[in-house]
């Protein structure tokens, strides 16, 4: 089984065989997590067969419509885990979900989650070897109001392991976690900051270092500012 992922609208191609094809075919499905232009509908993740052999190419094969409106779909994992497990996440609502795939031309929701561990707004989502996920949340909150997010080790159904924040010393209010790479080689993990929000006159301008073994937060890193 060969999973490309594309870059773009959370699009996803999985190559895998057609439960009506016979032995030896292989059907190609392209999956996108969007929304519909009729914002009054749910959100969706849509199937498409994109089997370049066959009389189906670019056509629809179902949808999932996810529970809510106006989740705005943002991120997914940029590959299909070994699993066939696939989180997305809606940045409005700050919502995620995760889809099954493992039958292909007919995923189901298995799991929903919004706030873990006391922060909001998922946004990144990584794989770890064991097959637990890595996530980055943008946003925490204090008695003073907004605080840096943090990192989240958690299942692929959203059941929180373990998190650390992202506001250590020295770490301005502003900065909102983003993307995350963990090195399991090294024990390590790096995230960066970028806020989602325009009105955060905060600039993306940290890189933080992560013990990946109890999530520590080791280093953070301020950028030169550049032309943008």
């Amino acid at each position: 089984m060969h999973r490309v992922p594309l870059l773009g609208l959370a699009a996803l191609i999985a190559c895998t065989s057609a439960p009506d094809a016979g032995p030896g075919a292989d059907s190609n499905y392209l999956y996108l997590w969007t929304a519909g232009a009729d914002s009054t509908q749910p959100d969706y993740l849509a199937v498409l067969d994109v089997t370049p052999s066959g009389d189906r190419y670019g056509s629809l094969v179902t949808t999932v419509p996810v529970p809510g409106r106006g989740n705005v779909p943002h991120h997914s994992e940029h590959e299909l885990a070994p699993d066939n497990l696939l989180l997305a996440n809606g940045f409005a609502t700050g919502q995620s979900f995760t889809f099954d795939l493992n039958t292909p031309a007919e995923p189901r929701i298995i799991g929903q989650f919004g706030d873990l561990a006391g922060y909001s707004h998922p946004h990144t989502f990584a794989r770890l070897p064991d097959g637990n996920v890595l996530a980055t949340f943008q946003m925490g909150h204090d008695s003073a109001g907004m605080t840096p997010g943090g990192l989240v080790e958690m299942t692929p159904r959203g059941e929180v392991l373990r998190s650390s924040s992202s506001f250590g010393a020295g770490v301005p209010r502003g900065v909102r976690t983003y993307s995350v790479l963990p090195v399991p080689a090294l024990d390590r993990a790096i995230s960066t900051t970028t806020d989602m929000d325009d009105s955060n006159p905060h600039t993306a301008s940290e890189i933080q270092v992560w013990r990946l073994s109890d999530l520590a937060l080791l280093h953070t890193f301020k950028l030169a500012q550049g032309p943008l």
